[in-house]
């Protein structure tokens, strides 16, 4: 039987989302470098799933079960082996708030992220490290998107609202 190559016309389209959450692994240090500000958004731990998902706002099915703040920030990773830069969404805890603020702007700002713990869900530990400027760094992206179809939404409208219980309401549609 003789083999053959699938040959292609062309490249697949580029993914419209390529940007990863980035969340350090168990014992590990990295290094970030922000290129815009964090985005907060409260979330609900659902036993059901196991895993976090986003507060939906005035009619969320996981209210009043207690909520939790999360920041995600447009950001670059250092990647030891291949010596450069890529792009990711970085995952802020609250634990780690404090010396974000007390660094902001964060745009240019390199911190180191730690995950000392043998565990996966161990705290993240943020260090500032050093200010680099702005030159030369990519213009920072919008992390809602990608978070969105992380948690297995479709967005309605680019466009947030307000409500008087839950702040920045971006409209979405459940997938699937």
């Amino acid at each position: 039987m003789s083999q053959q190559f699938a040959w292609a016309e062309d490249p697949p389209p580029p993914s419209r989302i390529d940007k990863q959450v980035f969340r350090p692994a168990k014992n590990s240090t990295n290094f970030v470098r922000f290129l815009g500000a964090i985005v907060g958004v409260y979330m609900h731990w659902h036993a059901l799933e196991k895993k976090s998902l986003p507060c939906t706002g005035p009619d969320c099915s996981l209210c009043p079960e207690p909520r939790r703040w999360k920041g995600y920030a447009p950001a670059l990773l250092w990647r030891h082996i291949e010596k450069n830069w890529a792009p990711i969404v970085a995952d802020i805890t609250e634990n780690s708030i404090e010396i974000t603020r007390e660094n902001e702007p964060l745009r240019g700002k390199i911190f180191e992220v730690r995950r000392p713990g043998q565990r996966n869900n161990s705290p993240i530990i943020m260090t500032f490290r050093e200010d680099k400027g702005t030159d030369n760094l990519p213009e920072p992206f919008d992390v809602k998107p990608i978070l969105v179809r992380l948690w297995g939404y479709q967005l309605r409208s680019s466009e947030l609202r307000t409500s008087d219980n839950h702040e920045n309401i971006l409209p979405f549609t459940k997938s699937g």
